[in-house]
């Protein structure tokens, strides 16, 4: 082949991965924005931009560590988390759909989350956050999702800005085995050591701490 075309050769395939991954990322946006047939979209449940649903149920997801959201799916999809109303949904996507829309929300910015209620004394939740409560065996909070609850993929999300009804429902699934699929069962035992304020007031620092971010 001459040397001409075989640089023409190189330039269509490029331009052809480009375009593909055009398509790839339009698609991951649609599939947020406006969902597909028989699929709700994401941004119903989770806001326009990923910053999760006022009532606490919907957790903040924009910005979210793309493999820590990609595990979670794939866990829905396996039914090893189970969710009504995630795992059909995850069980009708493609793979390719699936790492697409993570790349997706994971570029996403949902803004500071909302002030806290008034009043509250933020040190309680510090404390657990950031020295653990050792008496019941509990470590800091830190320790698995890095300084300030910036995440560590792929097992420990992002707390920073996580909204408080989510982190706290989540600590009562973990607390009745409705959600089992953390790493060496450690959210379950945390969440059998911690009292329900003690909870709250780790919810609340960590909601807190990403409007300080």
């Amino acid at each position: 082949m001459a040397p001409g075309s075989i640089k023409g050769l190189v330039i269509f395939l490029l331009a052809v991965l480009v375009a593909m991954d055009s398509r790839a990322e339009t698609s991951a946006r649609t599939l947020f924005e406006r969902g597909m047939p028989g699929i709700r979209a994401c941004a119903d449940c989770h806001g326009k931009d990923g910053a999760g649903g006022i009532d606490g149920r919907y957790p903040r997801i924009g910005g979210q560590i793309d493999a820590y959201l990609a595990k979670q799916l794939e866990d829905f999809r396996s039914d090893r988390r189970h969710s009504y109303v995630m795992t059909p949904i995850v069980q009708r996507l493609h793979p390719q759909q699936i790492r697409a829309l993570v790349a997706y929300v994971a570029t996403l910015n949902p803004g500071p989350p909302p002030p806290s209620p008034a009043g509250d004394d933020e040190s309680l939740g510090r404390e657990i956050a950031l020295h653990g409560k050792w008496s019941a065996g509990v470590a800091p909070c830190v320790k698995c999702h890095g300084p300030g609850g910036i995440g560590v993929p792929p097992n420990f999300p992002e707390l920073a800005g996580q909204r408080i009804g989510y982190v706290v429902w989540m600590f009562e699934s973990f607390r009745t085995g409705s959600r089992r699929n953390d790493p060496l069962c450690m959210m379950q035992h945390v969440a059998g050591h911690l009292t329900p304020q003690e909870v709250a007031a780790v919810a609340r620092y960590f909601q807190d701490l990403g409007r300080r971010q």
